[in-house]
Protein backbone atom coordinates (compact mmCIF):
# COMPACT_ATOMS: atom_id res chain seq x y z
CA UNK A 1 0.00 0.00 0.00
CA UNK A 2 1.31 3.42 -0.95
CA UNK A 3 0.79 5.73 2.01
CA UNK A 4 1.96 8.89 0.20
CA UNK A 5 -1.53 10.11 -0.82
CA UNK A 6 -2.80 9.67 2.75
CA UNK A 7 0.28 11.46 4.10
CA UNK A 8 -0.32 14.34 1.67
CA UNK A 9 -3.91 14.66 2.90
CA UNK A 10 -2.81 14.78 6.53
CA UNK A 11 -0.02 17.27 5.82
CA UNK A 12 -2.55 19.43 3.93
CA UNK A 13 -5.02 19.29 6.82
CA UNK A 14 -2.29 20.17 9.33
CA UNK A 15 -1.02 23.12 7.30
CA UNK A 16 -4.56 24.34 6.72
CA UNK A 17 -5.23 24.24 10.48
CA UNK A 18 -2.05 26.24 11.05
CA UNK A 19 -3.22 28.92 8.59
CA UNK A 20 -0.95 28.12 5.64
CA UNK A 21 -1.48 30.23 2.54
CA UNK A 22 -3.21 28.94 -0.57
CA UNK A 23 0.01 28.60 -2.59
CA UNK A 24 1.53 26.20 -0.08
CA UNK A 25 -1.73 24.28 0.23
CA UNK A 26 -1.98 23.89 -3.55
CA UNK A 27 1.56 22.46 -3.73
CA UNK A 28 0.81 19.93 -0.98
CA UNK A 29 -2.61 19.17 -2.48
CA UNK A 30 -0.99 18.20 -5.77
CA UNK A 31 1.43 15.78 -4.08
CA UNK A 32 0.39 12.21 -4.83
CA UNK A 33 -2.57 13.44 -6.85
CA UNK A 34 -1.54 15.26 -10.03
CA UNK A 35 2.18 15.87 -9.45
CA UNK A 36 5.15 13.66 -8.65
CA UNK A 37 7.58 14.03 -5.76
CA UNK A 38 10.22 15.80 -7.85
CA UNK A 39 7.80 18.57 -8.86
CA UNK A 40 6.52 18.96 -5.29
CA UNK A 41 10.06 19.16 -3.89
CA UNK A 42 11.07 21.79 -6.47
CA UNK A 43 7.97 23.87 -5.75
CA UNK A 44 8.48 23.68 -1.99
CA UNK A 45 12.12 24.72 -2.37
CA UNK A 46 11.09 27.69 -4.55
CA UNK A 47 8.34 28.62 -2.10
CA UNK A 48 10.80 28.58 0.80
CA UNK A 49 13.38 30.60 -1.15
CA UNK A 50 10.78 33.28 -1.95
CA UNK A 51 9.72 33.39 1.68
CA UNK A 52 13.36 33.59 2.84
CA UNK A 53 13.19 30.28 4.68
CA UNK A 54 16.41 28.43 5.33
CA UNK A 55 16.58 24.76 6.33
CA UNK A 56 16.76 24.19 10.08
CA UNK A 57 19.32 21.46 9.49
CA UNK A 58 20.93 19.96 6.41
CA UNK A 59 18.76 17.49 4.55
CA UNK A 60 19.89 14.89 2.02
CA UNK A 61 17.03 16.05 -0.23
CA UNK A 62 17.85 19.76 -0.11
CA UNK A 63 19.54 20.86 -3.31
CA UNK A 64 21.40 24.10 -2.80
Amino acid sequence: MDARPAIAVEVYRTLEALGADSELLSIIGAWGDTRDEKWVLEQLQRYNERKGKKPIHPSPWHTD
